[in-house]
């Protein structure tokens, strides 16, 4: 009687678990056929996320919030989709300097789009350190607005995301990745599809995301917007990665 017990009250606590998740949702990426070629017609149905104020500015290492003069200056809106087991994004930055081509030696330095992804939705620190190495849970990606397009997936091949070792050859074969981009005026359009190593997508599945952008007006990042508003060491910790579901 009492193992029955048990499991019964382990079962009652796996579906609460299993609600609480539900509820802290922020976003669902919905099922659709995407084609990556920075035109926005088959996003039309999809709902965008806007981004582009104090609150969502990230401070420190050399930024602080009076280096944002506007929404000219730097904000976005992002939209996701995923088909098989593909998910794609789309995202539309207002940046009046867009430094092309990019001039620092790191990627994150630069005008860049970066997804972070906890695709087990475990929280805790992104990655682990084992015999010297560095064995991730999560991904820091950084996207590149300007010519080439390049792309950077893997800190534990490439630490501090050197301009000179871009991954898009990787990212392309091994996630089987597709990206482009579009200058428009006051802005840019960039456009990526790609599949997660290991990471096998069904409806009802929960995982943590954040987006974020940087923008470089010339004299290396001034400023960093982050979707999930959290000034938290998001390279590192997932904890505050906000939860998305795929419907």
């Amino acid at each position: 009687m009492t193992y029955k017990i048990s499991i019964s009250i382990m079962a009652v606590m796996m579906l609460l678990l299993s609600c609480n998740k539900q509820e802290d949702v922020k976003y669902k990426i919905i099922k659709s056929d995407i084609i990556v070629d920075a035109k926005i017609d088959d996003w039309k149905n999809i709902k965008a996320v806007f981004v582009g104020d104090t609150s969502k500015l990230w401070v420190g290492q050399g930024m602080v919030v009076e280096n944002w003069k506007g929404k000219d200056d730097l904000s976005f809106t992002w939209k996701s989709a995923y088909n098989n087991n593909k998910i794609y994004f789309l995202f539309d930055v207002n940046d009046d300097v867009l430094i092309d081509p990019a001039q620092q030696p790191l990627s994150f330095l630069n005008d860049v789009i970066e997804v972070m992804l906890d695709p087990k939705n475990e929280k805790g620190n992104r990655f682990n350190i084992v015999d010297s190495n560095k064995k991730l849970k999560g991904y820091e990606m950084h996207f590149l607005p300007s010519s080439g397009n390049e792309v950077f997936i893997d800190d534990s091949l490439i630490p501090e995301y050197k301009m000179d070792f871009s991954q898009k050859e990787l990212f392309v074969t091994k996630w089987k990745g597709e990206i482009t981009s579009a200058k428009r005026d006051g802005g840019y359009i960039l456009e990526l599809g790609f599949e997660v190593p290991n990471l096998e997508i069904s409806s009802g599945k929960i995982i943590g995301l954040d987006v974020d952008v940087c923008d470089d007006d010339g004299d290396g990042r001034k400023s960093l917007m982050i979707w999930s508003g959290e000034n938290n060491e998001f390279w590192i910790s997932m904890d505050k990665y906000p939860n998305v579901i795929f419907e």
